[in-house]
């Protein structure tokens, strides 16, 4: 498939699957960060951590995406290690929640219930995956390319 086409299916991706969840992400996170400041909730501050930190790897993957749009396969065989890591970390929180969903349930009304009943949440991150495998796709697949 031609990069061009690549990229506008790219950013249908985008338009479809980031843009909500980063809205819905933006704004859960700064419910909780509220939530957890002002009402002193300490069982929260582990989610509101993990909210902030896919936070930081949304941003990470929109820098990705940039400069996918920006310069192409061979923009994205410049990045550092560090960029692609920290949109990983994004992966990986939808990937323990649904881990967590499988293992058996707390104890009911527990400090560990309530934990994992918000921790279930991060799992509509997963759609987010679409356009990182695309991106990684478009690196390692075009990699050859991009040397000729």
């Amino acid at each position: 498939m031609p990069e061009k086409v690549s990229k506008r299916i790219f950013i249908g991706e985008l338009v479809v699957i980031v843009l909500p969840l980063s809205l819905l992400l933006l704004i859960a996170t700064s419910h909780q960060t509220y939530s957890t400041i002002v009402y002193s909730l300490k069982n929260n501050i582990a989610i509101t951590v993990l909210a902030l930190v896919s936070c930081i790897a949304l941003l990470s993957g929109l820098m990705i995406s940039k400069t996918f749009l920006n310069y192409g396969s061979s923009g994205l065989q410049e990045l550092k290690p560090y960029q692609w890591m920290l949109s990983f970390v994004g992966i990986i929180i939808p990937i323990a929640s649904l881990i967590s969903m499988l293992l058996p349930p707390s104890p009911p009304y527990s400090e560990m219930d309530m934990f994992r009943d918000d921790f279930h949440t991060f799992i509509l991150g997963f759609p987010i995956f679409i356009p990182y495998i695309h991106l990684i796709l478009e690196r390692l697949l075009r990699k050859d390319m991009s040397i000729q």
